[in-house]
């Protein structure tokens, strides 16, 4: 009974977070500040997305990718007059900042790596956008998918953005040239009647995972091409060449993409290095384990793989490898709910 009762308060404890209003503190950012008249046409040229047209206050997602069509980061673009914040992942620090300075030849572009001079904060749960509203009162309501607003926190300026994932299961992102602490701090001294607090990793872990959203490095990384983990939404396919263009383009006219984005349900929790590979009846390797949580929500281990294509057209079994043992797997569309796990 006791441990039911544990079950039960993990439960509760995950939904107040998910539920309420929560902060996601990323350490692992990537700024980099870009000035000069060539910043936005350099940008549209060697990245997945439209931006050359973009004004002051607007904001775009976009993709940069290598030849082979891969992805180096997924990046919010800010702009200002004369420039632009560029806002990446930064699991491999310098990777996003050396591809960027790598085709910078003659263009009137200067660029600097900005990582330590902003915090960034993910402001999440169902109740994020009526605790943003009464923060920032007829400000918030300028909010857009294509723009930024800016606000000051003991006089400095904070930016704030809304990110997607195919369009759905937005959050909140905040940039501050503050520091996170004291960006908190003014959240929680201004909650009004909203419960508020920092999310615990396993728990924010928990609602990525069950949401299908992929994160770098595990979903988002130079083996892996934006048709195969559903970020093709931040693709343009009207705006001409870019680097990876080919690939990325013939994959999509020939429909030659192989790999896809799925979840996956474990018959029993185990831990197994990650990436594993998932094998079918007869030991063959259709896919890739790249993200593993326990939820809380659906009382099932639960992860994100990219699967290949054909092995999902007939009702087959799929397993992982344990040590000696096979672990049998359920492969489902994402997002998960109850219906695709039981």
């Amino acid at each position: 009974m006791f441990i039911e009762n544990e079950s039960i308060n993990k439960r509760q404890e995950y939904l107040t977070y998910i539920k309420g209003v929560s902060f996601k503190i990323h350490l692992n950012k990537m700024v980099i500040r870009l000035e000069g008249k060539d910043t936005l046409d350099y940008l549209h040229r060697i990245s997945t997305n439209s931006l050359k047209s973009l004004k002051p206050l607007n904001k775009a997602v976009t993709l940069f990718t290598n030849e082979k069509g891969r992805i180096i980061d997924r990046t919010h673009v800010l702009v200002y007059d004369n420039g632009c914040l560029l806002v990446g992942n930064g699991c491999e620090k310098n990777k996003l900042f050396s591809w960027i300075n790598r085709y910078i030849i003659t263009e009137d572009i200067v660029s600097t790596c900005a990582s330590n001079d902003f915090s960034l904060i993910e402001v999440l749960g169902e109740q994020s956008t009526g605790f943003l509203s009464l923060l920032l009162g007829d400000k918030f309501l300028e909010l857009n998918d294509n723009n930024y607003i800016t606000f000051e926190i003991a006089g400095e300026i904070n930016y704030l953005f809304k990110d997607s994932y195919n369009g759905n299961r937005f959050s909140y992102l905040i940039l501050s040239s503050s520091d996170s602490e004291i960006v908190i701090n003014y959240l929680n001294e201004n909650k009004s009647f909203y419960e508020t607090a920092i999310i615990p990793d396993v728990v924010y872990k928990s609602y990525r995972i069950e949401n299908g959203i992929p994160k770098q490095p595990f979903e988002i990384n130079d083996s892996i091409n934006p048709h195969e983990n559903g970020l093709i939404s931040d693709v343009s396919f009207n705006k001409g060449c870019y680097i990876g263009q080919e690939v990325i383009a013939r994959l999509d006219t020939y429909d030659k993409v192989q790999r896809v984005l799925k979840g996956i349900v474990f018959e029993k929790v185990i831990n197994p290095e990650l990436p594993a590979k998932i094998l079918s009846i007869n030991d063959e390797e259709i896919g890739i384990i790249t993200s593993i949580v326990y939820s809380e929500m659906f009382k099932k281990q639960i992860g994100l793989a990219i699967v290949r294509k054909k092995y999902l057209e007939n009702d087959s079994e799929f397993y992982v490898a344990d040590g000696d043992d096979r672990i049998k797997l359920i492969i489902t569309d994402l997002p998960f709910n109850y219906e695709n796990i039981y």
